[in-house]
């Protein structure tokens, strides 16, 4: 009797474990994931900066990528020469922010460390 209770405490903890990942695997994705399929409702960060480039232009008006948009996407490449990781960070939350990206909080390291090999 005492291995069968064994045996279902093990099973049980082995199903509340995958329940778990599965349930939360989207704060364990690794950067280049966050940066390609957490989306907001203009796209995810690599819908404006593609492979870490540019999509060419924003159009504020109607808030989408336009040819003769008002704003230059500019490109992430070498972004890590340029700024700091806090300054990433900070941009970050600013495009969280405004553009309603639904990462979290502990998942914008991962992506801040994910821009520094661009």
């Amino acid at each position: 009797m005492k291995n069968i209770c064994f045996i279902a405490l093990i099973l049980l903890s082995i199903i509340c474990s995958a329940v778990n990942s599965y349930c939360f695997a989207e704060n364990q994705l690794p950067g280049k994931d966050l940066y390609s399929k957490i989306k907001g409702p203009y796209g995810s960060c690599n819908t404006c900066h593609p492979g870490g480039g540019s999509a060419g232009r924003w159009d504020s008006e109607f808030n989408e990528i336009s040819d003769d948009g008002d704003k230059v996407i500019p490109t992430l490449k070498g972004i890590g020469k340029k700024k700091t990781p806090e300054q990433l960070e900070k941009i970050i939350g600013l495009m969280k922010t405004k553009y309603k990206i639904p990462i979290q909080n502990s998942q914008i390291k991962i992506l801040v460390d994910y821009l520094l090999t661009l």
